[in-house]
């Protein structure tokens, strides 16, 4: 994200679309040119943003959501890296990323595994 030239697009879904949001703000606080996407929106022509320059920054829990790997495909074929904080290395979304930043969620925090608090 350092070399990024173009933006760095950052994406989630549910709860992982709110530490987006906050990810994309802490980004733009440091300097870098950074901005939340909405990965349902992309699907209906905001991918069209998504330049071979840019860097998108998806995360997402599980990494099976359909709209994030939309999102991820899309962006992979409009020549952006693509970069996934998930708990899945082996997801459709991490195998699809350049980088993955593998995450794990500590049992006391979501003991039912049922919400994406490790985003």
């Amino acid at each position: 994200m350092l070399h990024c030239r173009g933006h760095i697009l950052v994406a989630g879904a549910g709860t992982s679309r709110a530490i987006a949001q906050r990810f994309a703000h802490l980004l733009c606080c440091c300097g870098s040119s950074a901005l939340v996407i909405n990965a349902a929106d992309c699907l209906y022509g905001g991918a069209g943003a998504i330049i071979n320059k840019d860097v998108v920054f998806i995360i997402s829990k599980g990494g099976q959501s359909s709209e994030i790997n939309k999102l991820a495909e899309i962006a992979g074929s409009r020549g952006a890296k693509i970069i996934a904080l998930t708990e899945k290395p082996k997801s459709p979304l991490a195998r699809m990323s350049d980088a993955i930043y593998k995450i794990k969620t500590v049992h006391d925090v979501d003991p039912y595994g049922m919400i994406a608090t490790g985003s």
